[in-house]
């Protein structure tokens, strides 16, 4: 072809390009998304018909302001193109976000309260895109993005987790044996602000809100927390200590050798619910322990003892709870001198 054939026409073609009329090109709105870092960020979308359809996205940005402070994410990201649904990861905000902090003079508190999210797509047709451009009054004239990010709550997270420590201190830290009905006061020393008390079984322990008196109220095992609350300057701080609640002490109300080589013992009524009692006997220079169950007050008669020697003798209940066997304290030895 020759230098005078360049501006020949050579040949013309009509194309048709049909668009549904119900296609909407991306359906974009303005999404405000709080974000705290507990959660993934969530935006939604449509996406469009024929050329317009979106095929990925490459990358997302996160801009402090409108034009400077554009972090860039090219990972930790999913997009749903069927659904519509773009997924960032709540860690790979909290990194970039903080390593952004860590640059600046004021910490977290120099990044703004919302920040700017943009989306950097490719359509089907292979064309490359910021897709989630909208007109807003942000600024008017311009073209702004669609999505933002909330961090009021990031930043008061993050604010929180720079407050000083306290470190508290129980009088009793270690594990209580105590039985039912004893009370006791548990005091906490270093705390710079309010503390309070819970029981986390309340049918073992109770505990005063504010004044930490322990009540046994019944056997068993409870975990007794000392709270420090948590204020604007101070983190929140706790404690605890675990209660082992252990039926009472069980007494003896006779002890008495009425016919020859036997004798006859009755306890005093202990707490209802206890499943029986173990008596501990010396005899003859015999020392033994039997079981007795009753949950009332029980009577006992030994036999085949020898006359004339000295009968010693001591009770204490017991409950199973969980598996596990309590034991009440044993009661004072009573005894005969001589058995008949």
């Amino acid at each position: 072809m020759s230098e005078n054939n360049y501006s020949k026409e050579l040949c013309t073609e009509t194309v048709t390009i049909v668009v549904p009329k119900d296609s909407d090109m991306w359906k974009l709105s303005r999404q405000i998304e709080k974000f705290d870092g507990s959660r993934d960020i969530v935006f939604s979308f449509k996406n469009g018909t024929n050329g317009c359809a979106l095929r990925s996205v490459s990358r997302v940005g996160l801009f402090v302001n409108k034009y400077v402070g554009n972090l860039f994410l090219s990972q930790g990201f999913q997009c749903d193109m069927k659904t519509g649904k773009l997924t960032i990861n709540r860690d790979m905000v909290k990194k970039v976000l903080l390593d952004f902090a860590k640059k600046q003079q004021a910490g977290v508190r120099a990044l703004p309260d919302r920040i700017y999210v943009n989306v950097f797509a490719v359509t089907e047709g292979g064309e490359g895109l910021r897709f989630n451009i909208i007109d807003t009054d942000d600024f008017p004239g311009s073209k702004d993005v669609a999505w933002l990010l909330d961090l009021t709550g990031f930043k008061s997270v993050q604010v929180s987790q720079q407050k000083v420590e306290q470190k508290i201190k129980n009088k009793y830290d270690k594990t209580l044996e105590k039985p039912v009905g004893f009370k006791i006061t548990q005091k906490v020393t270093g705390a710079n602000t309010k503390i309070t008390f819970r029981s986390l079984n309340t049918k073992v322990a109770k505990v005063g809100k504010t004044s930490g008196v322990i009540t046994c109220v019944g056997v068993g095992k409870a975990v007794i927390i000392s709270e420090a609350a948590e204020s604007s300057k101070y983190k929140k701080a706790s404690s605890q200590v675990t209660i082992r609640v252990i039926p009472k002490t069980a007494g003896i109300k006779y002890v008495r050798s009425n016919k020859k080589g036997q004798v006859t013992i009755q306890s005093d009524a202990t707490a209802k619910g206890n499943d029986g009692y173990q008596i501990q006997y010396k005899h003859n220079g015999k020392n033994a322990v039997v079981k007795v169950p009753g949950k009332k007050s029980i009577t006992k008669t030994f036999k085949q003892l020898k006359s004339g020697k000295n009968f010693k003798i001591r009770i204490r209940a017991f409950k199973k709870v969980g598996g596990q066997i309590y034991y009440g304290s044993y009661s004072e030895w009573k005894s005969i001198k001589k058995v008949k």
